[in-house]
């Protein structure tokens, strides 16, 4: 579906004087009727709360799976116009099925209206139930009084797919187009949610993820269009420019798409809307060492009773003094070091491109001996926690990482972004118990700590 305004992210120049800046994230993998799930949507919401937590949302509503009925979706799209001012950042984000329909009001040159489709959906004596028409979207987006609103959404674009159609690509197995075909469905080609002309009176930009007859793909580590955009938008947090807009957005995740399908696979992501916000650099607001991944290492630490002994040469560092890390490894296992920056990103230090193989024996595990380059303190300025995790059954969070893949699914960097993937690993092992869960301080019978290890350190980089 073309302009099913295909929602992720909404970037924007971020000023701490917003108060009214809301983000809506919707996620529909699992449905009433079971034969429409679609794998790995639970990881799309996670990595996308992570990003619009990265961006400075804080104001944020998540509705999945069961909670995504077209009753909840309607009315959180009128939450974000309550409250609502010229200068208020305003995200929607959709991850789930498109499909089409019969217009009905003949605003549709094929005659056909599409859909975001509900975890309620479901069709009853010829008539559906259980959807969002293009039409509700762009009423809901008439009636936000913000001037910056950025609307994301990755459903399929394509009228000619069938339910559950399984596509190969780049090693993700159970790999499934995201539009849903349905008994008595019209046929036609599908034009996408009716957006008008790019013009400057618009008050959004739209990135969708594929043309018209274009399969759009999930697969089990989240969805390639929203795993594109996420990692555009952590590569520009430490970029020297210091943002990006959604232009540049757009043609990253073109590049993203494209270097991990193939030709019989590929789709091409679509913008649109105002061209002014097209061209407007979506910053950043600095996270203050708080952010959502910090906080779940932090909680996970705080949980697992076994700890590593972890320590530094220094405290603190000025950019481009060596950083070693010293680690006493109580037993043998594999070790896993990740470090997130000031800007909450993290990134898998250990193991690497270099070494890949990350059993180590009982004893000391220093990064000055025990890698194969030396790691330096760069930007950004500011706190950084390194956490050292050690488990006696394999885990290899480089080879968990979705990010740096070609097309075969090879890993190409020598180190590597850590997404939910990982952290949902690691939440696994580290006893089966969610931080959510942690913070209400309910446990999980899905396992137990034993067999593992971890430790932290925090260290800031000056100038």
């Amino acid at each position: 579906m073309n302009n099913l305004i295909k929602s992720i992210v909404l970037l924007f120049f971020v000023n701490s004087v917003f108060a009214e800046d809301k983000a809506l994230l919707i996620g529909v993998g699992k449905h009433q009727d079971p034969r429409n799930d679609l794998p790995g949507i639970d990881l799309d919401i996670k990595n996308m709360h992570q990003t619009v937590k990265q961006l400075g949302f804080t104001d944020i509503k998540i509705l999945e799976n069961s909670e995504a009925t077209e009753k909840n979706i309607k009315f959180e799209l009128k939450w974000l116009s309550q409250g609502s001012s010229k200068n208020d950042r305003v995200l929607i984000y959709f991850s789930g099925h498109g499909s089409q329909m019969k217009d009905r009001n003949g605003d549709e040159e094929d005659g056909l209206d599409e859909f975001w489709v509900a975890h309620d959906f479901n069709v009853t004596g010829g008539r559906a139930k259980g959807y969002i028409l293009d039409d509700d979207v762009n009423k809901a987006l008439k009636n936000i009084r913000s001037d910056n609103v950025y609307v994301f959404v990755d459903a399929c674009q394509s009228g000619t797919s069938t339910r559950g159609l399984t596509i190969p690509a780049f090693g993700q197995s159970n790999t499934r187009t995201k539009f849903l075909s349905y008994p008595g469905m019209p046929r036609g080609e599908s034009k996408g949610i009716a957006i008008e002309e790019a013009k400057s009176s618009d008050n959004f930009v739209a990135l969708s993820a594929a043309r018209d007859t274009e399969y759009a793909l999930a697969g089990r580590n989240g969805s390639y269009f929203t795993l594109g955009l996420v990692g555009a938008v952590k590569k520009s947090l430490n970029s020297k420019d210091k943002g990006i807009t959604p232009k540049k957005l757009h043609q990253s995740v073109v590049k993203y798409v494209a270097d991990l399908t193939h030709q019989g696979n590929r789709f091409t992501p679509q913008l649109s809307g105002n061209t002014r916000l097209q061209n407007k650099i979506l910053g950043y607001r600095k996270v203050e060492n708080e952010g959502i991944i910090w906080q779940e290492f932090e909680a996970i630490e705080s949980f697992v009773p076994s700890k590593l002994s972890v320590s530094s040469n220094k405290s603190k560092y000025r950019k481009g003094d060596q950083i070693v890390l010293d680690i006493n490894v109580p037993s043998s296992g594999y070790l896993n070091v990740v470090s997130v920056d000031a800007n909450d990103v993290p990134i898998v230090l250990f193991p690497n491109e270099f070494q890949q193989d990350n059993f180590v024996r009982k004893g000391r595990f220093t990064t000055s001996n025990d890698l194969d380059f030396v790691l330096k303190a760069s930007d950004p300025l500011g706190k950084n926690l390194t956490v050292a995790l050690l488990t006696k059954e394999p885990l290899n969070l480089y080879e968990k990482s979705t990010f740096g893949r070609d097309a075969n699914g090879n890993l190409k960097e020598v180190v590597v972004g850590l997404d939910a993937v990982g952290m949902k690993e690691i939440e696994i092992r580290s006893r089966g118990i969610s931080v959510e869960s942690n913070r209400n301080q309910s446990q999980s019978s899905s396992g137990d700590s034993d067999g593992v290890w971890i430790g932290k350190i925090i260290t800031n980089v000056t100038r």
